[in-house]
């Protein structure tokens, strides 16, 4: 959830705690989980690109969040990589 008061600091997107985050924000959307996925990334400015099942984005820290849906579009999976 997020406020449209400028004056409210935004969160930032926090590669630690961006399973709960992702997992809690679809629970309390209560739409289509790969729609409230990609929304939230789009809302932080993070590139991001589907392969098959799979919703990649590219973390701002030269990370990847690889987030895994199953056939029932409910998330299966969330994982970071780690760049060298």
């Amino acid at each position: 959830m997020r406020t449209d008061d400028p004056e409210v600091p935004s969160a930032q997107l926090d590669p630690v705690t961006l399973p709960r985050v992702l997992m809690a924000g679809v629970s309390l959307i209560g739409r289509s989980p790969r729609q409230a996925v990609t929304g939230y990334f789009e809302h932080h400015g993070v590139p991001q690109r589907v392969e098959g099942d799979r919703l990649i984005a590219d973390l701002p820290t030269g990370n990847a969040a690889v987030v895994s849906f199953d056939r029932m579009g409910r998330i299966s999976d969330i994982r970071l990589t780690v760049s060298s």
